[in-house]
C-alpha cells in the first residue's frame, strides 16, 4: 500500500514539474495502430491504385480497410475526400457499421453517423458512404459519381467481378492533390462463390512474391504486383508454420503513379 501511495505522489510531483519544463511530454494514448506486417503494408501502399487484402480471420482486415480511408481525413482535402464502402447486402454491412462506430468515435469524436442514410461525415467535410451492391446493374446508381476512395469488403462474396470492374470508373477526383491518392481497396476471405474469379483477377497463387509487369490487359494500362507477407504474430495452433498473410496489389499504370512507384 505504501509503495502505491508513494508512486502517486511522485507522479503528481513530476506532472507539476513538467508545467515548467516544456521539453517533457507524457506519451499520448494510442487509439489504433497498424500491426507490423500486412496491416502496415496495406496502409503504406497509397501510391498503388488497386489493393486486395487477402487472409483468413484474425489479421484485422476490416479495421485496416476502414482506417485506410480515415488516414486521409483531416488532411485539408475537405469534401473532395469522399469514399464509398460496399458489401453485398445491408444486413452484411452491420458488422462494418459497428466497427466504424467503434473506431471513428474514438479517433474523431466530432464525426457524425447518419443511421437512416448510412454515411459518415467529418468536421473537415469528408464523407464515407456505406452501401450495398447486390448485382452488377447496381452500378447505375453510381454512374458518373466521383469517389477517390472505393472499398469492397469480402470480395469473394460476389459471384463475378462485373460490378467491381465497372465501379472503377467512379474512382477519380477533380481535385489535383486528391487525384494523386485515389485508391481502390478490397478485402477477402479465401472462401466464397467468387473464389475463382478473384483468384484469376489477381493471378493467385502463382504470382505471389513476384512483380509482374503486364501493361497489355483488358484496359491496356495496368501492371500487376503481388506481395506476400509472413506475419510472425499469426501462428496457427495446429501447425508450427506461420500463417501466410497475403497482400495482393494491382497497380494502374498512370504516369504520375508510375513515377512515384519507380522513384
Amino acid at each position: 500500500m505504501g509503495r502505491k501511495l508513494a508512486a502517486r505522489i511522485d507522479l503528481t510531483s513530476l506532472q507539476s514539474q513538467t508545467s515548467l519544463n516544456s521539453t517533457f511530454q507524457f506519451p499520448k494514448a494510442v487509439t489504433w495502430q497498424a500491426q507490423t506486417g500486412s496491416q502496415e503494408a496495406f496502409l503504406s501502399a497509397k501510391h498503388i491504385f488497386e489493393v486486395l487484402y487477402e487472409g483468413t480471420r484474425g489479421p484485422g482486415k476490416t479495421d485496416t480497410l476502414i482506417m485506410d480511408f480515415y488516414s486521409d481525413v483531416g488532411k485539408g482535402y475537405g469534401a473532395a475526400w469522399k469514399g464509398i464502402l460496399f458489401r453485398q447486402t445491408y444486413k452484411q454491412l452491420a458488422d462494418v457499421i459497428a466497427k466504424t462506430k467503434k473506431w471513428f468515435h474514438l479517433v474523431c469524436p466530432e464525426a457524425k453517423y447518419n443511421s437512416s442514410e448510412h454515411y459518415w461525415t467529418f468536421p473537415g467535410g469528408e464523407m464515407l458512404l456505406l452501401r450495398q451492391f447486390l448485382r452488377e446493374d447496381d452500378y447505375w446508381n453510381y454512374h458518373g459519381h466521383e469517389y477517390p476512395w472505393v472499398g469492397w469488403e469480402e470480395l469473394c462474396n460476389w459471384h463475378n467481378l462485373g460490378g467491381y470492374m465497372r465501379m472503377m470508373s467512379t474512382c477519380r477526383s477533380s481535385h489535383p492533390e486528391v487525384a494523386k491518392i485515389i485508391r481502390y481497396r478490397s478485402t477477402t476471405n479465401p472462401y466464397g462463390p467468387g473464389h475463382n474469379v478473384v483468384k484469376h483477377r489477381f493471378n493467385l497463387p502463382g504470382s505471389r512474391g513476384i512483380v509482374n509487369w503486364n501493361p497489355i490487359d483488358e484496359e491496356g494500362n495496368r501492371c500487376h504486383l503481388v506481395w506476400r507477407f509472413m506475419d510472425p504474430s499469426m501462428r496457427t495452433r495446429s501447425s508450427s508454420s506461420l500463417t501466410l498473410i497475403t497482400l495482393t496489389v494491382y497497380v494502374r499504370l498512370l504516369v504520375m503513379q508510375l513515377n512515384l512507384l519507380l522513384g
